[in-house]
């Protein structure tokens, strides 16, 4: 029998010497180096596992059923006998079993194919997809296809993009030079001592996304193909509010993956069973707190938190403004049962002395898709400059809203939701309706503003979803109308798009987000 003295990733032993060495049939200078690759290798260990699942199965089997039926128990056919002899001729026909008419070789026959399926079906069942799994198979793909097209890295701070930072990147664990590494991601994940891990299949890719309470990452997902394991995309949240998403060039700016918002640190989802006055008191409280920052615009993506504790509530965040700061200040100053605990971010001082000027690439990429023919239909500077800030005003509008709705989504799924006293309950839906009212509003004026560039088609009722449900896809169609507005007014780009694809994927965003807002039931 050949064997290999050094086993490594990707190059496995066959089955059969998995399963003889690990039963001890092989010499030992043959079996050692087997043994040590399967205390190295998850995905021989798995295999090793299912051939002890099989081989136990087929050996119970066996004791329980097929033994028995192949060995009659002492003195069984005497009492069989002395049974018949009992029955009355006329009646021995009638009752003989099923088993005194069928040949003693098929009972035999039977259960050995049975405990055969048995032994096939638990050897063939595929390993369950861990996360561990999927990254020790990303990790081997992207070692045997180290060359790609380099990524596109978005970052976002409550949904609007900023400029890219080195220091940000490095906090979130993507390297710079290799931002789609699956090796970062999985050298993050080992070193967390508490985690939380999802594995989702979809549409031909395979997400494993993390959660963590440990430092400065909240959250973050590597999605792959589920053919190959080729890393396709990166999503890590942050927990000041900044989101890196990192998508292969190769993927279709029409199926873009784009960030979810989850629950910030404090604002996870209430139980559904809250009984009891002091927590009534405790959901009508947040309730006025969240209609005081809404009506200052403050819940609109602003890093402003709001926590329980105890029967009081706390409000925390950091701010870029210390006039903002105070006016969030003086609107919960009403509140005797809310600690405000708002900060003002510190500029870097070193930041300047630290900064590296950009240096152009080889091909300067293509600016924005709009602008000649802004030219030609507006010659007027300020006739297109009022132009772009409108649409840049109305895309932030309907991100921003869309935003608070998924962020209220979260803090209020459905049985959160309808465990609330009645007319805190009524409170939240008036909420939601304004975000919408909002959200709508802002659509109709984009459509408006756009319509020498981009005919929207009349809406459509979508599919009837609860207000929870549709936030996501919402907020999916605010950020890609976002993204695409952008990038035909304001920012160059190497992504293939021309203006005529991007003006089609922004009408198709609006049409999705009012469809949305459409099918929404109360």
């Amino acid at each position: 029998m050949a064997f290999e003295s050094g086993w490594t990733a990707g190059n496995h032993p066959p089955p059969g010497e998995l399963l003889v060495a690990w039963e001890n049939q092989l010499p030992r200078e043959q079996a050692a180096p087997i043994l040590a690759h399967i205390q190295q290798c998850w995905e021989c260990r798995a295999r090793v596992e299912r051939y002890a699942r099989g081989i136990d199965a087929y050996v119970n089997f066996r004791q329980v059923y097929l033994d028995p039926a192949l060995t009659p128990r002492p003195g069984g056919w005497l009492r069989l006998a002395a049974r018949v002899r009992d029955i009355p001729d006329n009646q021995a026909a009638a009752r003989r079993t099923l088993r005194t008419r069928i040949p003693r070789g098929v009972w035999v026959a039977v259960p050995a194919l049975l405990a055969a399926l048995v032994v096939i079906a638990v050897i063939v069942s595929p390993v369950r997809l861990t996360a561990s799994v999927v990254l020790d198979r990303a990790v081997r793909a992207e070692t045997a296809q180290p060359s790609r097209p380099a990524p596109r890295v978005r970052i976002r701070r409550a949904g609007r993009l900023i400029a890219a930072d080195e220091r940000v990147l490095q906090a979130a664990h993507v390297d710079g030079s290799r931002p789609l590494s699956v090796n970062s991601f999985r050298t993050w994940r080992d070193g967390l001592r508490s985690r939380q891990d999802s594995v989702t299949t979809f549409d031909g890719e395979i997400r494993v996304e993390t959660k963590t309470d440990e430092g400065t990452i909240a959250l973050a997902s590597l999605t792959v193909a589920r053919t190959d394991y080729q890393p396709h995309a990166k999503h890590v949240e942050l927990r000041d509010g900044v989101t890196i998403d990192v998508e292969s060039a190769d993927s279709s700016p029409e199926h873009e993956t784009l960030p979810e918002v989850t629950a910030q640190p404090g604002e996870a989802p209430t139980p559904a069973a809250n009984p009891g006055p002091d927590a009534e008191k405790r959901e009508a409280l947040e309730m006025e707190v969240r209609w005081a920052l809404h009506r200052i615009g403050a819940d609109l993506g602003e890093p402003v938190t709001i926590r329980q504790s105890g029967e009081s509530l706390s409000v925390a965040g950091t701010l870029d403004d210390p006039g903002r700061r105070d006016q969030v200040v003086a609107a919960l100053r009403g509140f005797p049962q809310v600690s405000v605990q708002i900060n003002v971010a510190a500029p870097d001082a070193q930041a300047p002395a630290h900064a590296e000027p950009i240096e152009p690439s080889s091909g300067a990429a293509p600016g924005p898709l709009l602008v000649p023919r802004l030219l030609n239909d507006l010659p007027d500077p300020a006739a297109r400059a009022a132009f772009v800030s409108a649409a840049l005003r109305l895309s932030q509008s309907m991100l921003r809203h869309s935003w608070a709705l998924r962020r209220l989504a979260v803090r209020y799924p459905s049985p959160t939701e309808n465990a609330l006293p009645a007319e805190v309950r009524a409170s939240l839906a008036q909420l939601v309706a304004a975000h919408q009212e909002d959200l709508r509003s802002s659509a109709r004026e984009a459509a408006s503003l756009w319509k020498p560039y981009a005919q929207f088609d009349a809406v459509e009722t979508g599919a009837r979803l609860n207000w929870q449900d549709a936030s996501r896809a919402v907020l999916r169609a605010a950020q890609r109308s976002d993204h695409l507005t952008v990038r035909l007014l304001t920012a160059s780009g190497n992504d293939g798009l021309t203006a005529a694809d991007a003006l089609e994927g922004l009408r198709e965003s609006q049409r999705q987000l009012l469809a949305t807002l459409a099918g929404v039931h109360p």
